[in-house]
């Protein structure tokens, strides 16, 4: 059993070097991969940044012109209920007549 030990040690010994070395090899890739990637997603996000404002801007722009047609639609029905349901008839006989 002794014997065996003197060679197992020394192998193991031999494989902790093997893999220290990979390691502190390895590491400098490691970071430099992930420097690049962090830099990547930075761009990235200095790009999309602006555009996801925009699209937020856009948007709250949209319901704001959608809210105020919706306004004005119905100052007009309450100022002129009768005027506004005879024109809604008139349209709707016009588009039927055109449908056939």
């Amino acid at each position: 059993m002794n014997s065996l030990n003197t060679v197992v040690e020394p192998a193991a010994a031999k494989a902790h070097i093997a893999v220290d070395s990979a390691a502190s090899k390895a590491l400098p890739v490691v970071d430099k991969a992930a420097e690049m990637a962090h830099r990547t997603i930075n761009r990235v996000a200095d790009v999309a940044t602006p555009a996801a404002d925009w699209a937020l801007q856009s948007g709250q722009q949209v319901t704001a012109k959608y809210n105020s047609a919706l306004d004005t639609c119905v100052a007009t029905v309450r100022q002129r209920p009768i005027a506004t349901i005879a024109g809604a008839l008139l349209a709707g006989y016009l588009f039927g007549r055109f449908q056939r």
